[in-house]
């Protein structure tokens, strides 16, 4: 049984297209996702990665069977970003070896106190270089720890707008901190 396949148009919009796909689809690419993390990597941020990868790299123009599509993409996509994270994570640990240095640790009180003055210095200058709502969706999501479904509804806006936020302000920060 094969379903109706999406065409997109050479002059159409990726990130409308995407949004398209997630929407429809999100159930699919949820499942898919779940049953292929075995890392410590939250489901929401995979979905979220896989979004912006489907805006990054559009569909082709005709797509026979989405859904087989899709799973091809995710595997793909997974597999690439479990590699990038295990590499990340050795060259963390190789640094921790080499220096000494351990990560995540927290050795009194002070030292918490200067992280948590070091997070709120980190989400003022966040709020200064960005929108309210772009700045809104990325303390929600990096500081109370919301999912993106979450900031959605909270927010009263649409699950791709939160990824959107988040992605452009995001962006926006890392700009301005290497331009500082």
């Amino acid at each position: 049984m094969s379903e109706p396949c999406i065409k997109t148009e050479s002059n159409s919009n990726p990130v409308e297209d995407a949004g398209q796909i997630i929407i429809e689809y999100e159930g699919f690419i949820r499942g898919v996702i779940r049953s292929l993390n075995t890392t410590h990597i939250s489901e929401d941020d995979l979905f979220q990665d896989f979004y912006l990868a489907l805006i990054a790299k559009p569909l082709p123009e005709d797509v026979r069977n989405m859904k087989s599509f899709l799973y091809k993409a995710i595997v793909n996509h997974l597999s690439t970003s479990f590699k990038r994270t295990r590499l990340y994570e050795k060259k963390i640990n190789n640094f921790k070896n080499i220096s000494d240095f351990e990560v995540n640790k927290i050795d009194s009180t002070s030292a918490l106190l200067i992280e948590e003055d070091e997070m709120n210095k980190m989400f003022e200058i966040i709020k200064e270089n960005t929108p309210k709502q772009k700045y809104e969706a990325i303390s929600l999501r990096y500081r109370e720890g919301y999912s993106i479904k979450e900031i959605a509804e909270k927010m009263g806006i649409k699950y791709t707008s939160v990824t959107r936020y988040i992605s452009t302000g995001l962006r926006k920060v890392r700009r301005c901190m290497s331009d500082a």
